[in-house]
């Protein structure tokens, strides 16, 4: 009886071994996600191989709860802008509607413009600030990607 008992609890030690093994085999093989969001693209399917070695993304993602807005600052226009500082917002596919909203992050690091206006006479080679920009308005049905018009408001402008 004794030895049965052990023998049962060997087995069971044994079988649960067996379980943790499997267990860490599928976490290997999981994708899990470093923010909640949603998936807005993906660039991968299932069955096709991936390496470590060589990782590529397998989707884009975006914590779509609430948007955000990144603006280009140009070189001459820097000192004028500043975090807290309001902001409207106007897109061709909001028919003439103004969002309302203000700077909550400036990059500390000038880089190349990287948003085009579509603007023949807009110069490209010139350095910009990154600012992103928070609506106070609900804008969770914008899509994401939508190219928008930001105006920094000033002091002066504000008391037109």
């Amino acid at each position: 009886m004794q030895e049965d008992k052990a023998r049962a609890d060997a087995e069971v030690v044994a079988a649960e071994g067996r379980v943790r093994s499997v267990q860490e085999r599928i976490a290997k093989c999981s994708i899990l996600a470093p923010i909640d969001g949603t998936i807005l693209r993906v660039y991968a399917r299932r069955g096709e191989s991936f390496s470590t070695v060589t990782p590529r993304s397998l989707f884009s993602l975006a914590d779509a709860s609430s948007r955000h807005i990144k603006a280009e600052i140009d070189e001459r226009d820097v000192d004028k802008v500043s975090i807290g500082q309001k902001v409207v917002v106007q897109a061709d596919a909001l028919d003439g509607k103004r969002l309302n909203g203000s700077v909550v992050r400036i990059s500390a690091m000038m880089g190349r413009k990287s948003i085009s206006t579509g603007d023949p006479s807009d110069k490209s080679d010139r350095d910009i600030l990154e600012a992103v920009i928070g609506l106070e308005d609900n804008t969770r049905s914008l899509p994401i990607g939508l190219r928008v018009t930001v105006q920094f408001l000033t002091a002066s402008s504000l008391k037109k």
